[in-house]
């Protein structure tokens, strides 16, 4: 247990040779610590893309959630790292769509953050719209809120069939009016 705590301290403190050294022992790659993060999450964390195809190249487990049931993929889109996303979206064998305890999807929590780029590489990697356990989505959430970019995004992941209007497109709809006489 030693050298996973070690593990741990280095992957918080962003030291790649301390890594190195210490997965080439028979060291747990998927160790938890005491909020239940492993070594992946929290280079995920410090957004350090070399440490995460290290630690997965050496077997950590890219699917494994902290107390919170967090992935490393919650935690890259916290940190807005695309690239980092990119990266774990690659894979194919992580779970895009892995749900925390509150029931939010790494899409779910890059909407809330109003991270149209982060949006934009989960629905392009095959991210679904998926309500959380409040029964908010991300197009609820970015409806709601006005991110009229991420709605864009959404519906064009979701449906084949939306087109952009055009200026020709609009209409006069002079019938939407709301009458305000008390029947």
């Amino acid at each position: 247990m030693e050298f996973e705590k070690a593990l741990v301290n280095a992957c918080k403190n962003n030291q790649m040779s301390v890594i190195r050294l210490l997965t080439k022992k028979k060291v747990n790659l998927n160790y938890r610590d005491d909020w239940g993060k492993t070594p992946l999450v929290y280079v995920s964390l410090k957004g350090n893309l070399d440490a995460v195809k290290h630690l997965i190249n050496a077997g950590a487990d890219a699917d494994a959630t902290d107390d919170f049931q967090n992935t490393a993929l919650h935690h890259a889109v916290v940190s807005k790292n695309t690239e980092l996303a990119k990266y774990f979206c690659s894979l194919g064998s992580i779970d895009i769509n892995t749900r925390n305890k509150d029931g939010n999807t790494a899409l779910l929590v890059a909407t809330e953050l109003f991270d149209r780029n982060m949006v934009e590489v989960l629905t392009k990697a095959g991210a679904k719209d998926l309500a959380n356990f409040k029964n908010d989505t991300a197009m609820s959430i970015a409806s709601k809120n006005g991110a009229s970019a991420i709605v864009e995004l959404l519906l064009l992941a979701g449906d084949d069939s939306y087109e952009e209007s055009t200026p020709d497109d609009s209409q006069d709809d002079d019938d939407s009016e709301v009458d305000s006489t008390d029947e």
